[in-house]
């Protein structure tokens, strides 16, 4: 759920870059509202208003997000959160999941009942082990499709059977990072933090913002440089951060599935429901919006469980099923057919 925000002491030209981020690449973590009623300020502290912003902010008890050339976390500003200049999209995102994380301890802390009833968007975020404990909210809109091919998860499995192919390492360049691919190893290597890692999952990617190029030199001693991971690990926990509850490209609630093998949640992340859905698709060929009503729980679980798996190799299509179903739609059409033809004749004689 977003945090309603408000922009504080910035000039024209970066107060207009800034409604652009919240409107196109932050939407999901900001919504821009006035500053009297926000949860949040962000301001520029290096405008001459900045302090002054800053202290207003705290006079209506908001948080506050404080962009400047140097990070100030001495007292009075050690319990902002800073980002440096020059900002970009995933310093922003990853400035609004921190935010997102102090308003959920805040929160935790009041509610000290366990009766106490969770908002929607809390029920909905599973936690990666990746994050330390962070929430990823599930994307609920009125679409419930993505285009894998245009974000990391994408990128990640092009770049995997590139390396297989070609018999060596391939590089991702993505928003000035580097994300290098081994599939003789079955490694993946990242040089940033994962918090980074998530702000990359939320962007659509695409030839300009993104390349992948094999490695000049194979390198073996990368661990000593880079985080290193499982790649089918990756593939299955990415997937879940870029579906966000969304159905693949090509697969919809109807199309019969099963899992070609249990996950191995031994050291993948457990997802939602993941067990519950695993037992039903490894029994039997089931499409997602029969799990979803058979658990009784909502569609975007399941949406989420499939695109995890179909990335991680393990779910598979019952061609047979798909077939006959498209099969068995012919005689009914040719009965309709039939009845309107013998329909016409009456009319006519009549």
């Amino acid at each position: 759920m977003p945090i309603d925000i408000a922009l504080d002491a910035f000039n024209t030209s970066t107060l207009k870059t800034m409604r652009a981020f919240i409107s196109s690449k932050g939407r999901h973590i900001f919504r821009l509202t006035d500053p009297m009623s926000s949860m949040a300020v962000i301001v520029d502290f290096d405008h001459p208003r900045g302090k002054q912003a800053i202290q207003q902010a705290r006079q209506r008890q908001q948080a506050v997000i404080a962009i400047a050339r140097e990070a100030q976390k001495d007292t009075p500003y050690h319990d902002l959160i800073w980002v440096n200049k020059p900002v970009t999209s995933l310093t922003m995102i990853a400035a609004g999941e921190k935010l997102h994380r102090r308003f959920n301890d805040s929160e935790a802390r009041h509610n000290s009942t366990p009766e106490t009833p969770k908002a929607d968007w809390e029920k909905l975020a599973p936690k990666t082990q990746w994050e330390n404990g962070n929430t990823v909210s599930f994307d609920i809109t009125k679409n419930p499709y993505y285009a894998p091919e245009s974000t990391l998860q994408g990128y990640i499995d092009r770049a995997k059977q590139m390396s297989a192919k070609k018999g060596q390492q391939m590089v991702i360049h993505c928003e000035n990072r580097q994300l290098i691919v081994d599939a003789s190893t079955n490694r993946l290597y990242i040089n940033f933090k994962m918090s980074v890692l998530k702000a990359l999952c939320r962007f659509e990617l695409n030839r300009k913002n993104t390349t992948i190029r094999p490695a000049l030199n194979n390198n073996r001693q990368l661990e000593e440089r880079f985080n290193a991971m499982c790649l089918d690990k990756a593939l299955w926990e990415i997937a879940l951060m870029c579906s966000r509850g969304r159905l693949p490209n090509g697969i919809n609630e109807n199309t019969p599935l099963q899992l070609s093998q249990w996950p191995i949640f031994t050291r993948w992340h457990i997802a939602p429901h993941a067990m519950r859905i695993s037992s039903v698709w490894i029994q039997q060929t089931a499409t997602a919006a029969q799990v979803a009503t058979q658990l009784n729980i909502e569609p975007y679980f399941a949406y989420a469980f499939l695109a995890a798996a179909t990335a991680a190799g393990i779910a598979e299509i019952d061609s047979s099923q798909a077939k006959s179903t498209k099969m068995n739609e012919y005689p009914q059409v040719a009965e309709t057919r039939k009845l309107i033809k013998n329909l016409m004749r009456k009319l006519v004689g009549a």
